[in-house]
């Protein structure tokens, strides 16, 4: 294992559930609609579009995107100050960091955004190469940011591993050839997720297989 890749929304940071909860409060004042739990899940890791889309079909002419998004944005920054890392993330990266494992992020989410975090959380300097949305054509479930990655890496698929909490995003990993481990969040913890992937309920779990196959150098 030469290097880590890891997703950023969901995983580092549990932003999910704070959409979740934003999408759903505003669905149900405006348009009387209960979003689901399955429903969100299924879009998590993909561009936003996807869930409008979605909604657009379910709810009809009374849709209206554009105040959707204006709304869920202006509430998510509302409700941001709550975000904080997921529980043992930052010692997984003190582990790798200590193994001199490369480390990576490949995120659907635009540059700015996950930067504005890294740099809150002080990780920025953990991952030199960081790609997003604003550097491929096709985001997730598209191979093509960890594909992307990789090449900044300069390695093999079978060189690295990746670290996920989504379906659409464990789905690109996998279909780059990446060993794939996911530890789900609370939103996306009832999901199928490609049954390539070895999933963990926790990252200090994660944490400890990891540091087996260092000291084995065998597969998790």
């Amino acid at each position: 294992m030469k290097a880590v890749i890891f997703d950023f929304d969901g995983t580092i940071i549990d932003t999910e559930s704070v959409w979740f909860e934003v999408y759903r409060d505003l669905l149900k004042k405006r348009y009387g609609y209960s979003l689901s739990l399955k429903m969100f899940a299924q879009v998590i890791g993909t561009v936003n579009d996807v869930l409008a889309n979605q909604l657009e079909e379910e709810i009809g002419d009374a849709f209206d995107r554009k105040w959707l998004e204006e709304q869920a944005e202006e509430e998510f920054q509302n409700r941001r100050s709550a975000l904080v890392l997921r529980d043992d993330v930052r010692e997984l990266i003190g582990f790798l960091i200590e193994q001199n494992v490369k480390l990576a992020i490949a995120s659907s989410s635009r540059l700015e955004w996950v930067q504005a975090y890294l740099e809150k959380e002080k990780l920025t300097d953990y991952f030199p190469i960081l790609l997003t949305s604003d550097d491929v054509a096709k985001v997730k479930p598209d191979p093509e940011l960890y594909l992307r990655t990789l090449e900044k890496l300069g390695l093999h698929p079978e060189e690295a591993v990746a670290i996920e909490d989504s379906g659409h995003g464990s789905q690109a990993a996998v279909d780059a050839g990446i060993q794939t481990f996911v530890v789900p969040n609370p939103v996306t913890s009832f999901i199928q997720f490609p049954k390539e992937v070895t999933k963990f309920d926790s990252f200090q779990d994660l944490r400890k297989a990891l540091e087996g196959r260092q000291d084995n150098k065998t597969s998790v």
